[in-house]
């Protein structure tokens, strides 16, 4: 693959992952927010692996914050699987 591509599809990762985060945090649902933040997180460490330079920064700050957000959804998450699991 040339250079150039892998920039490109590096910076269209990093412009996937950041807009799962952000469609992320508006879905009420644990689950929801759960597997949109474990995606974004994948789309992150995709670009962090093709990327390099100042797009590796981006993309490793993007996937601290897929991955803590989706740590802070894990508990409610959790309850709601249990909550269904009883019905």
């Amino acid at each position: 693959m040339a250079p150039d591509k892998k920039a490109q599809s590096s910076r269209t990762l990093l412009w996937f992952s950041g807009a799962l985060i952000i469609i992320g945090l508006a879905i009420m649902s644990p689950a929801g927010m759960l597997a949109s933040m474990v995606v974004a997180a994948l789309a992150a460490l995709a670009a962090l692996l093709l990327g390099s330079g100042r797009l590796r920064i981006v993309a490793a700050v993007l996937l601290v914050a897929a991955l803590g957000f989706a740590a802070m959804a894990y508990p409610q998450f959790e309850a709601e699987q249990q909550r269904y699991l009883k019905r």
